[in-house]
């Protein structure tokens, strides 16, 4: 885990400008993702990794995120650099705690 938290530090960003992005929503829609075929990509035990140096616009959503990964057994991760824009990165948080995952700043 620390080689991949060294790795992904060492990572540079560029373009962008908005410092809140749309983490939330990205992780609603990777719950939901469905393969080609129709089937649930986000089977029972399945580990999510959110990547980011934004905090999120999307607050509404933050219960509704912890709830439906609960619900399929899915645990989050968080990797948070505020080498980006910081920000209040308290509800990433929250859903990586909630969820059984890390937090890894």
């Amino acid at each position: 885990l620390s080689r991949m938290r060294n790795d992904i530090l060492a990572l540079e960003a560029v373009g962008g400008g908005d410092c809140e992005e749309y983490g939330m929503h990205g992780l609603k829609e990777t719950l939901n993702s469905r393969d080609a075929d129709g089937f649930d990509t986000m089977i029972e035990g399945s580990q999510m990794i959110l990547i980011t140096d934004a905090f999120e616009k999307d607050t509404s959503r933050v219960n509704n995120i912890i709830e439906q990964a609960r619900l399929r057994k899915v645990c989050i991760h968080a990797f948070l650099s505020e080498s980006g824009c910081g920000g209040d990165f308290s509800n990433y948080i929250r859903v990586a705690t909630e969820t059984g995952g890390r937090v890894v700043r």
